[in-house]
């Protein structure tokens, strides 16, 4: 009964356009139009809320996910999609695709020995087209309820995580400013630079737009 009601609201949501993340894509829509796109799904999970918003957009369109289990979910979710049951660090570092529109759909903290997007994020080079919208999961902070329902979510080891990567000497705060520093640091090394950025609330988790544009 629980997946049953589980399955209508997502379906009503989805139908209604309720979810964060269609506000996420009429923004992109706006400045880098999705039809047409060549789109990636990390950590997809069963696809059945962010990358089911956006599923009608790609010409072409992956979804990567470990888990065996979700993947008769993800094929019903997105009929149209290349699934592919692997690990997405993995898959990355042998992919010879390139890619439009990257939505990445990390763990909101620590999941086995990565943090957050912090070791998946500089990989994503490698299969960007030269211009390329990427979706992320970031966290700015994290009220005490959150802390309470999820009990490694800025542990000591999450927040040391989270200064190394940010250079922050405050880690349970950090500013949209700071983390655009960073990513465009990143993208600087490799060549890129953002040109534009979203930011909008998921719940706990922020989807931060970033646009990227390679130097000529």
């Amino acid at each position: 009964m629980k997946q049953i009601l589980s399955n209508i609201k997502q379906s009503v949501f989805h139908a209604f356009g309720l979810y964060p993340i269609y506000d996420v894509l009429k923004e992109i829509n706006k400045r880098f139009p999705l039809k047409g796109c060549s789109a990636l799904e990390a950590f997809a999970h069963t696809g059945a809320w962010q990358a089911r918003a956006y599923r009608q957009y790609p010409s072409y369109h992956e979804a990567w996910e470990i888990n065996e289990w979700c993947e008769p979910y993800l094929k019903k979710n997105l009929p149209r999609a290349k699934i592919r049951i692997t690990n997405s660090f993995e898959e990355i570092m042998k992919c010879d695709k390139k890619f439009d529109f990257i939505n990445v759909d990390t763990h909101q903290g620590l999941f086995g020995a990565y943090c957050e997007n912090f070791e998946f994020f500089p990989l994503m080079f490698r299969v960007m087209k030269d211009e390329c919208v990427v979706n992320l999961n970031v966290i700015p902070y994290a009220s005490e309820e959150w802390r309470k329902r999820y009990d490694t979510l800025f542990n000591k080891e999450h927040l040391g995580r989270r200064e190394a990567f940010y250079k922050t000497g405050n880690p349970e705060n950090v500013t949209l400013e700071q983390m655009l520093k960073i990513y465009g640091d990143i993208a600087e090394k490799n060549n890129y630079s953002i040109t534009w950025s979203h930011y909008r609330q998921r719940t706990l988790t922020y989807y931060l737009v970033l646009h990227f544009k390679k130097k000529a």
